[in-house]
């Protein structure tokens, strides 16, 4: 504790000016842990569980049946709960180390092209669409790759007969790869990254108590519509990923993602229903395009 200061001791007023700007840029301690404490802030690292719900839209180059009316687009939302690991900005803001694993659920819209060309098709609605509204189970892999998509888990082995081998291979898949192509991009507008082979997700259709079913144009020519029960499964592989939207503080995190993906839908056990003793149907996959809106939410320990 300072006492008063001697006579003659007593500090100039240059002194006292100084004295003041140089407290003034002294950083002030905060209070800690409780009542008026200020918030802490950590990077998005260590393991977390979340939820995600995502909005997409899929241009489609046709349907199952190959006889429909041209391409078509399809809307859908998806719900999904996530685990996983965050290593996201460790090493810069260009590295992405994320690791997940979610299961979700679901829904379609109808496709808007139509299983024919006929008039009666067209003015039939959602009821002839060339691929029904389905719901499907899905789920999603996330993690980085060192020099091809898999291969930092076939390589785990690694990590026990060299572990320092291991963990270099995974700073560099970290940082974009080997061929560093997937260097995440910061801008003042958000995130840009290529991420083709760090996400897969899969989708499964008609797994349900009943399978889906469409209609396919009847045979001969001008007969009724066939109709054919059938189970599909859709994969699909991100391709150009942007965030707009990153929040987080020191154990809750919330994002805003854009992806561009491409996929497939191929189906499988289809099955004719009516009319009896009509011709089977060849079902071919469908080769989709789309964007997907997604809200990504993550509670980390």
């Amino acid at each position: 504790m300072l006492g008063p200061w001697d006579a003659g001791r007593e500090p100039t007023p240059e002194a006292v000016q100084l004295g003041v700007e140089v407290a003034l840029l002294t950083p002030m301690p905060s209070l800690s842990e409780g009542l008026g404490a200020m918030p802490r802030f950590r990077a998005q690292i260590g393991p977390f569980i979340g939820v995600a719900g995502s909005l997409y839209l899929r241009s489609l180059d046709g349907g199952f049946t190959g006889l429909e009316d041209g391409g078509g687009f399809v809307g859908g939302a998806d719900l999904s709960l996530r685990a996983g690991y965050g290593l996201e900005g460790v090493l810069g803001e260009a590295s992405d180390g994320l690791v997940y694993f979610s299961v979700g659920y679901g829904g379609d819209t109808p496709s808007s092209n139509k299983f024919s060309k006929s008039r009666a098709a067209e003015e039939g609605g959602s009821l002839t669409a060339a691929i029904p509204g389905r719901t499907g189970y899905s789920a999603r892999l996330r993690m980085p790759f060192y020099l091809i998509p898999g291969d930092l888990l076939l390589l785990s082995p690694l990590h026990f007969a060299s572990p320092k081998s291991y963990q270099r291979m995974a700073v560099t898949a970290v940082n974009g790869g080997l061929i560093p192509w997937q260097h995440g991009w910061a801008t003042r507008f958000g995130r840009f990254q290529l991420v083709l082979g760090r996400e897969l997700g899969v989708t499964f259709y008609g797994r349900g108590s009943e399978d889906d079913s469409l209609l396919a144009p009847g045979v001969p020519p001008g007969s009724g519509p066939r109709v054919i029960k059938f189970e599909s499964t859709y994969y699909e592989l991100p391709i150009l990923e942007y965030r707009p939207y990153r929040a987080f503080d020191s154990t809750q995190s919330s994002e805003l993602i854009m992806q561009l993906f491409a996929g497939v839908d191929v189906p499988h056990k289809d099955s004719l229903v009516y009319p009896p003793g009509a011709p089977a149907v060849d079902m071919d996959r469908v080769y989709i395009i789309g964007v997907r809106l997604v809200f990504d939410w993550r509670r980390y320990f």
